[in-house]
């Protein structure tokens, strides 16, 4: 099993080496923005000058390429190594759970050389690149932490072990949280495998009540860790731009502008379009703040972030999903803001203005959206919602992560030069002088010919599987022992895949086609993965235990009948003789 789990993790690691590094510099929302945020932590200057995008994502990614860069790993084989631990600890979980070192090994070389790895997102230098080898970490050392908590004992050593494996798992969840505020499904995923590992074996009542609230225990200690890196980090960008703020987008007063602007009845819905032009009308009638942003939200069709919108979803007159983005560019146009404390003051003068008009009568208002760029709920329809899960799903098993779902041109290289230039070059391990500026490249055109074999042997295997799994999966449930543990095991992974897959999907609805959803479905897509492997290898047990009590169960009627037989011929001797 050690054998082929190395093997396995050599070619990864080498599949990956082949691979060309794809540096967006003109992603400046995305990519470049990351990255100028680390080199300006490299020179000691925290995230850097103050703009609207500063503090608009998370820090967890720029502190990634901080810490690799003393390495001298490039960012891609730095998040694939993390991802091989991660890796290595599930299969070092599920082995100690089921005593089953075929398991193990299964689950570690499926999750090696899962073609996503090997695609176009994973080889951008960008958070997408990093948070599946975090998530599959922190699943990884949940069931370690199960475990030694189902073996403790009185010791120095088991509580050494268990404290060392809490530490552990508290930073991975800190930066994750720190790289994808969204990133609660895959604490979900893990909670469940706490609740239901005191199942995973026979044990009494109270024996399984300890068991919980140890783990319940370290659950407070690792959330405690999120909570005070969060802390941390927002004192920092208090004392350096004005405002304790972690997350500039997905919540603040930018948040809660925005959901209650979406909040606004007026007009029709249209698709794609959170926030429409009526309820931007609605508002600019009763909020002075938000009237002078007007002149540049209401801008004409195909400019701006109206093209993008055009030449992603067809919609060319509204700025759809990206109207997030256009209202932050507005407010520092149409404001002399310097800071994100001045940011945020102009932003809660909008949101306070738009409630008193919903609480005056001005303006009627429903339940605001759970969060920013997403539809409000009575705006989903469950049908549309269920066919963009299916349609991701079926994406995932596709393999189709590395495909230019736009049809942009070839991939290209081109010199760059100046402060951008410098600043990958001080941030980022391994820059090429001419490198690779196009953001998608198809997976027959970045990919050895190996991984093209990956891709249609996952692609075969994964429908061909997929219904044996899930019949595994439910065998395994009825069954005592090493069966129930790695069947609860993998109904966790997918359910943390599904929630995911659906939060996508709703997502989706507000922002355009489910091919957009594949790129963020690569965080999760490793626990849908294990879990068709874990229910791949319960079938193929079920089955094989099934063949060999048939087996046995055809021997011994033969023995029955062989013995049934004997005293016929004794009876025919007795016979002989007395003639």
């Amino acid at each position: 099993g050690l054998v082929i789990c190395a093997v396995a993790a050599i070619a990864s690691l080498w599949l990956k080496a082949q691979l060309p590094m794809i540096t967006m510099y003109n992603a400046g929302h995305d990519d470049a923005l990351q990255v100028q945020l680390a080199s300006s932590m490299l020179n000691g200057d925290w995230l850097g000058q103050w703009t609207s995008l500063t503090l608009a994502k998370g820090i967890g990614y720029p502190l990634f390429l901080v810490a690799v860069k003393p390495l001298g790993l490039t960012p891609v084989v730095a998040s694939q190594l993390v991802y091989l631990c991660g890796s290595a600890l599930v299969a070092l979980g599920l082995t100690l759970w089921t005593r089953r070192i075929a398991l193990g090994t299964i689950a570690f070389v499926v999750l090696a050389l899962s073609p996503s790895l090997f695609g176009t997102v994973a080889s951008r230098i960008y958070r997408e690149s990093l948070t599946p080898a975090l998530a599959i970490t922190i699943l990884g050392l949940t069931l370690l932490a199960t475990y030694v908590v189902a073996r403790r004992s009185p010791t120095k050593r088991w509580a050494a072990v268990l404290v060392l494996n809490v530490v552990c798992l508290a930073v991975a969840i800190a930066w994750l949280s720190l790289t994808r505020a969204d990133s609660i499904w895959a604490f979900g995923a893990c909670a469940l495998i706490a609740i239901f590992s005191p199942f995973f074996e026979s044990a009494v009542r109270r024996e399984r009540a300890i068991r919980l609230g140890i783990l319940g225990g370290c659950g407070v200690v690792a959330m405690g860790a999120v909570w005070m890196s969060a802390h941390v980090v927002a004192n920092v960008n208090a004392r350096r731009y004005g405002a304790a703020v972690l997350d500039g987008f997905g919540g603040g007063e930018f948040a809660r502008t925005y959901k209650a602007w979406q909040a606004v009845e007026a007009g029709d819905p249209k698709e794609y379009v959170t926030i429409t032009k009526a309820q931007r009308d609605a508002v600019y009638s009763v909020s002075p703040t938000a009237r002078k942003l007007r002149p540049y939200l209401e801008v004409p069709p195909d400019t701006g972030w109206l093209q993008i919108s055009c030449d992603v979803v067809g919609v060319c007159d509204e700025a759809g999903v990206w109207l997030p983005w256009m209202m932050r560019d507005a407010a520092t146009s149409a404001f002399p803001i310097s800071n994100e404390a001045q940011f945020q003051d102009v932003f809660k003068r909008i949101a306070t203005e738009i409630e008193q008009g919903c609480s005056n009568g001005k303006l009627q208002c429903g339940r605001p959206a759970p969060a920013v760029a997403f539809p409000r709920l009575n705006q989903i329809d469950p049908r549309t919602l269920l066919d963009y899960v299916l349609s991701d799903v079926g994406s995932v098993l596709n393999n189709s992560e590395g495909v230019d779902p736009f049809g942009n041109p070839p991939p290209q290289s081109e010199p760059v030069s100046g402060e951008t230039a410098q600043a990958w070059k001080r941030a980022v391990n391994g820059v090429p002088d001419r490198p690779m500026t196009n953001s998608w490249l198809s997976v027959t055109t970045v990919a050895t010919p190996i991984v093209n074999v990956l891709g249609s042997v996952y692609r075969v295997l994964g429908w061909l599987l997929l219904i044996p799994a899930l019949a595994g999966i439910v065998f395994g449930l009825f069954k005592a022992g090493r069966y129930r543990a790695s069947a609860l095991i993998a109904v966790a992974a997918l359910a943390g895949f599904f929630v995911h897959a659906t939060l996508i999907a709703a997502f989706g609805i507000a922002s355009g086609p489910p091919a957009i959803d594949v790129i963020y479905l690569r965080e999760s897509q490793p626990y849908l993965l294990l879990g068709l492997a874990i229910g791949s290898w319960l079938f193929a047990t079920q089955l094989m235990d099934l063949i060999q009590r048939r087996k046995s169960s055809d021997e011994a009627a033969a023995r029955t009948v062989g013995d049934a037989d004997e005293p016929d011929a004794e009876h025919q001797q007795t016979l002989a003789l007395e003639r």
